[in-house]
Protein backbone atom coordinates (compact mmCIF):
# COMPACT_ATOMS: atom_id res chain seq x y z
CA UNK A 1 0.00 0.00 0.00
CA UNK A 2 1.60 3.57 -1.12
CA UNK A 3 0.99 5.77 1.81
CA UNK A 4 0.67 9.16 0.95
CA UNK A 5 1.66 12.15 2.63
CA UNK A 6 -0.80 15.24 3.59
CA UNK A 7 0.48 18.55 3.87
CA UNK A 8 -1.75 20.51 5.61
CA UNK A 9 -1.64 24.52 4.87
CA UNK A 10 0.20 26.70 7.01
CA UNK A 11 0.25 30.95 6.95
CA UNK A 12 1.65 33.15 8.57
CA UNK A 13 0.35 37.04 8.22
CA UNK A 14 2.34 39.98 9.52
CA UNK A 15 0.52 43.76 9.49
CA UNK A 16 2.67 46.40 10.48
CA UNK A 17 5.07 44.28 12.32
CA UNK A 18 2.42 44.47 15.24
CA UNK A 19 -0.84 41.80 14.69
CA UNK A 20 0.05 38.44 13.70
CA UNK A 21 -1.94 35.28 12.53
CA UNK A 22 -0.95 32.11 11.76
CA UNK A 23 -2.73 28.78 10.50
CA UNK A 24 -1.71 25.54 10.67
CA UNK A 25 -1.16 25.52 14.57
CA UNK A 26 -0.99 21.91 16.34
CA UNK A 27 0.35 23.20 19.56
CA UNK A 28 1.48 25.99 21.87
CA UNK A 29 4.43 25.88 23.94
CA UNK A 30 4.90 29.17 25.26
CA UNK A 31 3.28 33.10 24.80
CA UNK A 32 5.04 35.54 26.84
CA UNK A 33 5.70 39.08 26.36
CA UNK A 34 9.38 38.71 24.42
CA UNK A 35 8.82 35.41 22.51
CA UNK A 36 6.27 32.78 21.59
CA UNK A 37 7.26 29.59 20.89
CA UNK A 38 4.76 26.98 18.73
CA UNK A 39 4.31 24.00 16.69
CA UNK A 40 3.11 23.95 13.06
CA UNK A 41 2.45 21.77 10.33
CA UNK A 42 5.76 22.61 9.07
CA UNK A 43 7.80 22.82 12.06
CA UNK A 44 8.37 24.56 15.07
CA UNK A 45 8.12 28.62 14.75
CA UNK A 46 10.08 31.14 17.54
CA UNK A 47 8.77 34.55 17.26
CA UNK A 48 10.60 37.00 19.60
CA UNK A 49 9.37 41.01 19.90
CA UNK A 50 7.94 43.09 22.52
CA UNK A 51 4.83 43.18 24.46
CA UNK A 52 3.21 40.03 22.86
CA UNK A 53 -0.16 39.34 24.05
CA UNK A 54 -2.63 36.39 22.83
CA UNK A 55 -5.72 37.35 21.40
CA UNK A 56 -7.18 34.48 19.49
CA UNK A 57 -6.78 31.15 19.73
CA UNK A 58 -8.95 28.54 17.92
CA UNK A 59 -7.39 24.93 18.73
CA UNK A 60 -9.75 23.47 16.75
CA UNK A 61 -8.98 25.22 13.41
CA UNK A 62 -5.19 25.66 14.40
CA UNK A 63 -5.42 29.17 14.29
CA UNK A 64 -3.71 31.80 16.03
CA UNK A 65 -3.60 35.31 16.37
CA UNK A 66 -1.65 38.51 18.79
CA UNK A 67 -0.25 41.43 18.84
CA UNK A 68 2.87 43.48 19.65
CA UNK A 69 5.67 44.40 18.29
CA UNK A 70 7.55 41.31 16.28
CA UNK A 71 11.18 41.60 15.69
CA UNK A 72 11.85 38.19 14.57
CA UNK A 73 10.42 34.57 13.54
CA UNK A 74 12.63 31.75 13.41
CA UNK A 75 11.67 28.45 12.06
CA UNK A 76 12.70 25.13 13.27
CA UNK A 77 11.91 21.33 12.63
CA UNK A 78 10.34 20.14 15.53
CA UNK A 79 11.42 16.40 16.60
CA UNK A 80 11.18 16.52 20.04
CA UNK A 81 8.52 14.42 22.03
CA UNK A 82 7.45 14.93 25.85
CA UNK A 83 8.06 18.81 25.99
CA UNK A 84 5.91 20.38 28.18
CA UNK A 85 4.44 23.99 28.01
CA UNK A 86 5.87 26.69 29.52
CA UNK A 87 5.03 30.20 30.43
CA UNK A 88 1.03 31.55 30.84
CA UNK A 89 -0.58 28.51 28.14
CA UNK A 90 1.69 25.83 30.03
CA UNK A 91 0.70 27.37 33.57
CA UNK A 92 -2.96 27.31 32.29
CA UNK A 93 -3.23 23.79 31.20
CA UNK A 94 -1.35 21.95 34.15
Amino acid sequence: MDSKIINKEHKLGILNREKVQITGVTKVISIEEQQVILITDVGKITISGKDLHAGKLDVVAGVLEFTGMVNNISYSDYKTTGQKASGFVGRLFK
